[in-house]
């Protein structure tokens, strides 16, 4: 598959790409509007921490990890958590 072709058919995907997200916000959004969760419950993964990371990036394998193991590691650098004392 030639480059040309391969960014054609990425092109072709980025309007259903862009739709999906749409509808995915929307309803996020309408879940915090009805009370069902709250906007940091709704967004947490994605929210930036003060190292420039997001939540998901700094937590995610940790918690894959206590999903499989059991044990809960400490979820947030020590300079993170500092940082919000």
């Amino acid at each position: 598959m030639s480059r040309s072709h391969d960014r054609c058919g990425k092109e072709q995907h980025e309007p259903v790409r862009r739709e999906a997200l749409a509808l995915v916000i929307k309803a996020k959004l309408e879940a915090v509007a009805a009370g069902i969760v709250e906007f940091d419950q709704e967004f947490l993964a994605h929210l930036v921490l003060p190292g420039g990371g997001t939540v998901y990036e700094h937590v995610g394998s940790g918690v894959s990890q206590a999903i499989e193991t059991g044990n809960v590691p400490p979820l947030l650098p020590k300079a993170i958590t500092e940082r919000a004392e």
